[in-house]
């Protein structure tokens, strides 16, 4: 799951129509197997996604400069193995292959907005929301829901992403707008690459997995993954106004959510409270090869460093919380006897952990 702004069409590989050979005078027949012309080996055999997984971490993986000189793919049993032994450690534990299709959504939910409220504590209306995925099928859930919190004009705001791995980090401009609408067009974050991809390897990508595009076509989505995101508030009816935010978090937090932290960060104070961060600042282009063979594996390097506005992207090991508290959890969502959502509204209202 950075996971993430995705500028590449899933790719597919088609397995032509296999010929029969018929030997003269013989009874009997053979069905060859058909060798690509990509990599010189039986198209989606073990060999064949090997070759196909190494030309594209040439081409596009973030530190493309540290994978070996040369290697021997027969060294490695399948894609997995292969993945392994050439990301770069210990920055990449997240550059992965699977077998089957890629992920559209981070996982199955109907909702990733569970639970909304505005909690009355100790004089203050503080909103809470709990937000378990960025996914951009539910944008418009997480818009009304935004509004619905910021037209009640609440105090101060905790943020549950205890349950967010992660998503489509865009998402996040919406939030930071209706906390506090004068961060309309600050940058949020915008991701680096490697040094050599252009749009004519982009091009060379395409053609590797049978999604042929244009040079103008490859340079819009390099510049468009390239481009800083905008903090934006045009979808929002209201805003709350707030200098604060309290998240709270887990070690399952992650990806998008940590964008989002620490893509605020620049601008008002971002408390968290909970258990530090699971530390990925990275996106990841996928790629899906041989589908519909039975053989289908999709392969997710990372590719993209994600940076906020003062260029912070150092958080491999986690981001840190401001107040410590217990993974122990209270049943329900913003349940005051919950220990992080109590911690957040002790902060909210005297400005300290305890």
């Amino acid at each position: 799951m950075f996971t993430i702004t995705k500028t590449l069409n899933t790719a597919l590989i088609s397995v032509a129509s296999l010929a029969l050979l018929t030997a003269c005078g013989s009874e009997s027949s053979s069905e060859p197997e058909e060798i690509s012309e990509k990599t010189g080996y039986p198209i989606c055999s073990n060999n064949d996604k090997k070759a196909l997984l190494w030309e594209y971490l040439q081409r596009v993986y973030l530190w493309n400069d540290s994978l070996p000189a040369n290697i021997n793919l027969q060294d490695y049993p399948n894609t997995s193995a292969l993945m392994e032994a050439v990301r770069k450690s210990p920055e990449d534990i997240y550059s992965v292959t699977r077998a089957g299709q890629t992920r559209v959504t981070t996982r199955n939910q109907e909702t990733t907005i569970p639970h909304t409220e505005i909690i009355e504590y100790q004089g203050l209306n503080v909103a809470y929301m709990a937000y378990t995925g960025f996914l951009p099928e539910q944008e418009q859930q997480l818009i009304s829901a935004l509004d619905d919190l910021a037209e009640q004009e609440p105090d101060a705001m905790i943020l549950d992403l205890r349950e967010n791995s992660g998503g489509w980090g865009f998402l996040g401009k919406h939030i930071g707008a209706s906390i506090n609408s004068n961060l309309t067009g600050m940058e949020l974050f915008y991701h680096t690459t490697n040094a050599t991809i252009t749009p004519q390897v982009l091009v060379e990508v395409g053609d590797l997995f049978d999604s042929p595009t244009t040079l103008e076509q490859a340079t819009a989505d390099l510049d468009a993954f390239r481009a800083p995101v905008l903090i934006d508030d045009s979808a929002l009816e209201f805003s709350m106004d707030l200098d604060q935010l309290i998240v709270l978090t887990s070690e399952t937090t992650c990806s998008a959510s940590e964008l989002l932290i620490n893509g605020l960060e620049p601008f008002i104070d971002v408390v968290l409270v909970g258990e530090k961060t699971c530390g990925k600042p990275l996106s990841s282009f996928s790629q899906t090869v041989c589908e519909g063979t039975g053989a289908e594996e999709t392969f997710s390097p990372i590719v993209g460093l994600i940076h906020n506005a003062d260029g912070v992207t150092d958080y491999y090991d986690g981001l840190p919380v401001d107040c410590s508290v217990s993974p122990t959890r209270a049943d329900g969502w913003a349940n005051t006897q919950d220990p992080s959502v109590a911690t957040g509204l002790f902060y909210a209202v005297n400005g300290s952990c305890n």
